[in-house]
């Protein structure tokens, strides 16, 4: 219960903390969650069907995951609605359209889909996105089981999943667009993207992410994994707006082209070249984000997503030497250096993510 509490404080979910209990919502959805001896108890409700299971798929991967590490997965009974396995919420089927090159090292996809007003939010900017395996068979996708976690089928009729940005959506439409960094070294995600074709279907899972709050001075500072999120925020800031965004990318290499940030009339830049190989403790983004000169007047928000170790050391700049409260910052790390998403110590997901 403590790591569960302590855990939902970090990503900046309110907890009504009283002994062995704990309160907390979600998307407006409540858990009530009772620890005594060596059981726990989980009440949740919620007005939607899909909100509910939504917050019990969170609530159970949590439960497991954190006993897992303790040596024990629990066994997790569930009464009431939403108990039979069903596909998990908000899962949707997508149909790939189009894809061009955004620059020589980010391609966009075009998809299109159907109710889509979920993911139509900036509240929050992410979504699972399941690939299927390269020369596999179709894939089989994921079920939500009886005990509240995502079941998937064993390869290769597994799909791939990881997480990206929404970088565009029209819900009414049903399209939605989708960026991919292209590595060297590629991952699922940017292999499919190099491979795909109209016609071609993903799932499509979430969605998550925090996006930043309106603020008179707002910073929004990532690497090329942000790009996306930080130019969707871009969109959003209102006139009169003022800020600085900080962007560190692999190499000067694809600027020339690539399309010009919509950045409000308020608005700095600072492009950022990462060293191509990374000597220990340099960080140039933390280094950028120290050197920012900070407004004496009026509310401030800073949004921030970037590799682990750059994360760790702005978090630990903004709480602890500028403490900074949780409602005025968001630090996030998108991926982490020699890790693969849901790896051990990979990818630092969102609690509203999963």
């Amino acid at each position: 219960m403590d790591v569960f509490c302590t855990h939902l404080d970090d990503h900046d979910i309110a907890v009504a903390r009283d002994g062995a209990v704990a309160r907390f919502a979600l998307h407006g959805a409540q858990a009530h969650i009772r620890c005594e001896h060596d059981e726990i108890e989980v009440e949740l409700n919620a007005a939607a069907l899909d909100d509910l299971r939504q917050l019990k798929l969170m609530v159970a991967s949590h439960l497991a995951e954190f006993h897992r590490e303790a040596g024990g997965l629990p066994a997790l009974v569930w009464d009431g609605d939403g108990v039979a396995a069903v596909r998990p919420p908000f899962f949707r089927l997508l149909t790939v359209v189009e894809r061009y090159p955004v620059c020589e090292w980010l391609m966009r996809v075009v998809l299109q889909g159907e109710d889509l007003e979920r993911y139509d939010t900036l509240a929050h900017l992410h979504c699972k996105l399941m690939f299927p395996r390269p020369g596999g068979p179709p894939p089989q996708w994921p079920l939500l089981g009886e005990d509240g976690l995502i079941v998937y089928p064993q390869p290769p009729y597994r799909p791939d999943v990881r997480t990206y940005t929404i970088r565009r959506i029209d819900a009414r439409a049903g399209r939605i667009e989708v960026d991919f960094v292209l590595h060297d070294i590629a991952g699922p995600g940017a292999d499919w993207a190099r491979r795909a074709q109209p016609g071609d279907v993903v799932g499509l899972g979430g969605p998550g992410g925090g996006g930043a709050r309106i603020a008179d001075w707002t910073l929004l500072a990532g690497d090329e994994t942000a790009l996306p999120a930080i130019a969707r925020i871009l969109e959003t800031r209102p006139v009169g707006a003022r800020g600085q965004v900080i962007v560190e990318v692999p190499s000067t290499i694809g600027l020339p082209s690539l399309p010009s940030l919509p950045l409000p009339a308020g608005f700095s830049l600072q492009w950022l070249v990462r060293p191509g190989a990374p000597v220990s403790g340099e960080q140039p983004l933390e280094a950028a984000v120290r050197a920012v000169q900070w407004p004496r007047e009026g509310t401030q928000f800073i949004w921030v997503a970037c590799e682990f170790e750059a994360f760790r050391g702005i978090r630990r700049y903004l709480r602890g030497e500028r403490g900074m409260s949780s409602r005025d910052h968001l630090v996030v790390a998108y991926w982490r250096r020699g890790f693969a998403e849901g790896q051990a110590g990979g990818r630092q997901t969102r609690i509203d993510e999963e």
